[in-house]
């Protein structure tokens, strides 16, 4: 797959393509990348894939706390397991959201000339939003571009969106998630040195500094994977403030890696959601709560042996 962005000096004089912010890459957007690939195999041409770095809500509305699924780098590597051709990332500020439609729309033309444009069912473009499939399809000047909508996905009667799955993962719903995204929701951070409590349990965990712009999960306790360049480990995954044994009301991202004693500390990782297991709460005791993470423990290990049988 070849990489591009918007002002770089890479042209196509034929092309078909999709645009848009395509956060979680999940099924409902699969629908639109499956039309991509399927007419640009159809028509002999190359596959374009354009998205915006960063998310268009973040630069729109200056809003730092704005969380997404997917970063740039995740998108990039799914779209290559999918043999897109061309990846090209539009770097989107507050200039950049003032071009109109046509504007917008010109840039693509002149780099990419496509004979198909391929639009999902709620996607807008241009300053107040005013391009959409119903502008490109009624306007002359783009009719030698076939312009096709691809309708909202349902799964199972229910809309697959990015804002549902959002909700979906904050409310630590992520089985449901997972069938949303076709795949298990990931984060990715850097491991960093914690107070030691889980090791002082007996119970070492590696405390993972999450990039600010990731949703994480709703607090609780889960099952997860945690992966280390080509090697996966499965752990016990606790969100939250531990408050049995802490008082500072501080969110933190705690794995402990089954049967394995691991030295993490600087290593950039991912971790895997499977399942949640139950809430996070405050215990009377220490030892109480070490009761309860030997059963959470031996929950995920039977759980391991039934997915292998």
């Amino acid at each position: 797959m070849h990489i591009h962005k918007l002002n770089d000096n890479n042209f196509l004089n034929n092309s078909t393509l999709t645009f848009g912010n395509f956060d979680g890459v999940h099924q409902g957007h699969m629908q639109i990348i499956n039309k991509l690939l399927h007419i640009s195999i159809k028509s002999k041409t190359p596959s374009v894939f354009i998205t915006f770095n960063p998310h268009t809500n973040v630069a729109l509305n200056n809003n730092s706390d704005f969380k997404i699924l997917t970063s740039l780098n995740t998108k990039i590597k799914l779209l290559k397991r999918l043999n897109v051709d061309y990846f090209c990332s539009i770097d989107f500020n507050e200039q950049f959201s003032k071009l109109s439609a046509e504007e917008f729309i010109n840039l693509l033309i002149n780099k990419y000339n496509p004979s198909c444009i391929i639009f999902g069912y709620d996607n807008y473009f241009g300053y107040k939003r005013l391009g959409s499939y119903k502008y490109l399809k009624d306007n002359m000047k783009y009719k030698n571009i076939n312009v096709i909508k691809v309708n909202q996905f349902y799964l199972n009667t229910a809309p697959v969106k990015t804002s549902i799955i959002k909700k979906l993962i904050n409310d630590n719903n992520i089985d449901l998630a997972n069938k949303y995204l076709n795949r298990k929701y990931k984060i990715t951070g850097r491991v960093i040195h914690g107070k030691n409590v889980g090791k002082e349990l007996g119970f070492p965990t590696a405390n993972i500094e999450v990039a600010n712009e990731q949703i994480i999960p709703g607090n609780g306790v889960y099952s997860v994977n945690l992966i280390l360049g080509s090697k996966t480990f499965v752990g016990v995954c606790n969100i939250g403030i531990c408050p049995t044994l802490k008082n500072d009301n501080i969110k933190t991202v705690e794995i402990h890696i089954l049967d394995r004693s691991l030295i993490l500390y600087d290593k950039n990782v991912s971790v895997e959601f499977n399942y949640f297991i139950r809430d996070e709460i405050k215990f009377e005791t220490v030892k109480e709560l070490k009761k309860q993470i030997i059963s959470d423990i031996k929950f995920v290990k039977n759980e391991r042996i039934l997915e292998s049988g």
